[in-house]
This record gives C-alpha cells, sequence and structure tokens, in this order.
C-alpha cells in the first residue's frame, strides 16, 4: 500500500512539473525582451557609429593596439619564424 501511495505521489509530482501544474496564464503576452536583444539588427545609434569612426581613423593611423590573444599569438608566430608577416597592403586596416 505504501508502494502505491508512493508511487502515486511521484507520478503526480511529475506530471506537475512536466507543465501539468503551469500557473501561468497562457493568454498573457510574453514579456518585452531587454534592450541589449531589441538592439540587435537594428540600426546603429549615433554613438556607436562615431565609435566605429574613431576605431577605423586609430587602425588607418596605426595608433590603435590589439591586445586580444589572437593578436598576441599572431605577433609571437611571427617573432619564433613560425609565419611570416603579413604585407601591409594586404591588411584590412590598409583598405580605404
Amino acid at each position: 500500500m505504501r508502494r502505491l501511495a508512493l508511487l502515486i505521489l511521484v507520478v503526480g509530482l511529475a506530471a506537475a512539473g512536466c507543465g501539468g501544474g503551469s500557473t501561468r496564464d497562457q493568454s498573457a503576452p510574453p514579456t518585452t525582451p531587454p534592450a541589449a536583444e531589441q538592439a540587435i539588427g537594428s540600426d546603429p545609434t549615433p554613438e556607436q557609429i562615431a565609435a566605429r569612426k574613431q576605431l577605423l581613423a586609430e587602425i588607418a593611423a596605426g595608433t590603435y593596439k590589439c591586445d586580444c590573444t589572437a593578436a598576441a599569438r599572431a605577433r609571437d608566430r611571427v617573432q619564433s619564424g613560425k609565419a611570416k608577416p603579413l604585407d601591409p597592403d594586404e591588411l584590412v586596416s590598409a583598405l580605404p
């Protein structure tokens, strides 16, 4: 008898956990996503455009220094002789 009661309790809890006991109103509209998610796919703001222009100007002038891991690995590979340096004319920053 105890096993039957335990089995019924487990099945009831499983049904409630699988959506059977949901208290959320299904007709309620979904919540709006945060502003960061809404900005994806939208036009850039004037501040973002200004930051991009400044970054491109720094890259073109050669004053921008990237400290990311990929850039550090590339410098290490060139210094160790595992890779040869890129031709400056082929770099993306050299494009108009």
